[in-house]
């Protein structure tokens, strides 16, 4: 594997990793780190996926411990680790937008940045003494309060990212991560489905949420059935990879010299298949068409790349067409009609059935007229509740949070500038997919690539009809996903690693710095 590529890749030491001779605050710091994810997969979700200011809240702490514990630990090692991606770049600028639309400007400049502010805000900026006003709006957001709550939430994604990408040094700490995404999945089906199934309406059977209830759909700890779907969905490709590396050591085990191993990695195949029949179920039961959808575009891609490079036999294949129709079987108890009806919504081909009273055309269309009116830089990040109603034909009966479309969104709080950004990260993401799998140099390698690539795809489908970036259970698991892409890409044994190893004085004096920054960030947060 070395002979043909030695020339271009020095392989790291243990002393060149940092991981040799860390002091013991060093490895609690990473500990403290690896605590962190574990809450954001697992405790973070609980607090209604974080889409209200508490659960919003309990992300952005975990997230900015990890990331200030991440750059201690670096500090304190005698050889700090930095990787050298464009993803550095893109989450400044993206930060730098967000800023800039709350920073206080003058008048001129406002006025220049973002010329529809004068028609809206009406009383504000007049100079005749005359007119009655408020005085001088010196913000491009019009919503800055909304703003700076998405500036602290951006800070935490851009923290949770760095943290993850650096703490991913090896494929097995990729595949830990990805088997913890997978079990974090599990759990939340098997906390959904009880619920449901012994519902009193209430989330956690005590709390009465005013806007939902958990007696008609499965959601778990989510207000809505469409991102706990998502949040499944997220995790079915990782699922699926643990499985197929699960079946592949399976069948390395020798049973006669090997029982006690043989029976372990038997139990291991057959817990994580009932998990798989679980999140299936849990998701057919949320109800949600788009859930549904991914969920049947993760599957689809994995298991076809899969068995096209020999990763799963045909055998196998009956296996999941087994489980499938158990999992058909237990809905037939429970919630078959209701998902044939679901499903048929899809069969009929119509819009009009699949966009009822034309709700999500309607705030699409207003979206693109925001975008179209809000140049460069938008209405401010957080501010879609505020501004789509300008452009809605007539008063909305119900109110749009969201824009039912992340990439919309995205434009209209952001402008021109959100979206190029967008864009620009969506293809260095998927260049990061498309080296893992294209030069994945080993079975396992590719599993794992496939795993982050199914899982980035049903982000980017979904987000078409949903506003699942803006649920932060949701992105954190999409973040972290994306990080794995990052290690896959540079772990990659025939290209050039983009990781570089540091000791010299201006490196640790850059990472103190680094320090200081996050944590002021993470306590303004």
């Amino acid at each position: 594997m070395h002979s043909r590529h030695s020339h271009r890749i020095r392989k790291p030491s243990r002393r060149t990793t940092g991981m040799a001779d860390e002091s013991p605050l060093a490895s609690y710091c990473l500990q403290i780190v690896d605590f962190c994810l574990l809450g954001i997969l697992f405790v973070a979700p609980l607090f209604f996926g974080g889409r209200h200011l508490l659960g919003r809240m309990v992300f952005i702490a975990l997230s900015s411990i990890a990331g200030v514990a991440w750059c201690t630990h670096q500090v304190l090692l005698k050889q700090g680790r930095w990787t050298h991606t464009w993803a550095n770049v893109f989450g400044i600028s993206a930060l730098l937008l967000v800023a800039l639309q709350i920073a206080p400007l003058p008048t001129q400049w406002v006025e220049q940045l973002a010329p529809r502010n004068a028609s809206l805000l009406t009383l504000w900026n007049h100079h005749e003494a005359a007119v009655p006003n408020f005085g001088n709006w010196n913000t491009l957001s019009l919503t800055p309060s909304a703003t700076k709550i998405a500036l602290a939430t951006l800070i935490a994604y851009v923290m949770l990212f760095f943290t993850a990408s650096g703490r991913l040094r090896e494929r097995t700490d990729i595949e830990r991560l990805i088997q913890r995404i997978a079990l974090a999945a599990i759990v939340m089906a098997c906390f959904g489905i009880l619920q449901y199934f012994t519902s009193n309406g209430r989330y956690f059977w005590f709390y009465e949420y005013p806007y939902s209830t958990t007696a008609l759909a499965v959601k778990g700890s989510f207000t809505t059935k469409n991102h706990f779907a998502h949040f499944l969905v997220l995790g079915t490709g990782p699922l699926l990879a643990w499985i197929v590396l699960q079946l592949h050591r399976v069948g390395k085990n020798q049973p006669k010299r090997q029982p006690a191993g043989h029976f372990s990695s038997t139990a291991t195949m057959v817990a994580l298949s009932a998990g798989l029949g679980i999140v299936l179920l849990a998701v057919l039961l949320s109800f949600s068409r788009g859930g549904i959808l991914v969920l049947l575009i993760a599957i689809s891609i994995s298991i076809t790349v899969y068995y096209r490079r020999g990763l799963l036999a045909g055998s196998y294949l009956y296996g999941f067409a087994l489980l499938g129709l158990l999992v058909v079987g237990l809905l037939s108890l429970s919630g078959y009609d209701q998902v044939a009806d679901r499903l048929d919504d899809f069969a009929s081909g119509s819009l009009e059935v699949l966009d009822n009273n034309e709700g999500r055309r309607k705030i699409w269309e207003a979206n693109v007229e925001a975008i179209q009116a809000g140049s460069l830089f938008g209405s401010g990040a957080g501010s879609h509740r505020e501004i789509y109603p300008v452009y809605f034909t007539k008063s909305p009966t119900l109110e749009h949070t969201h824009a039912e479309n992340g990439y919309l969104q995205v434009g209209t709080e952001n402008g021109f500038l959100g979206l190029g950004l967008l864009a620009l990260i969506t293809l260095m993401v998927g260049s990061w997919c498309w080296r893992a799998l294209r030069h994945a140099s080993s079975n396992r390698a590719l599993v794992l690539a496939v795993a982050v690539t199914a899982s980035l795809v049903v982000s980017l489908v979904h987000s078409i009809v949903d506003f699942v970036w803006f649920i932060p259970a949701c992105m954190s698991l999409t973040i972290l996903l994306a990080a794995c892409a990052l290690r896959l890409a540079q772990l990659n044994h025939h290209a050039p690693t983009t990781s570089t190893e540091t000791s010299d004085t201006w490196a640790k004096l850059r990472w103190i710095g680094l320090t200081a920054t996050t944590a002021c960030a993470a306590i303004w947060s």
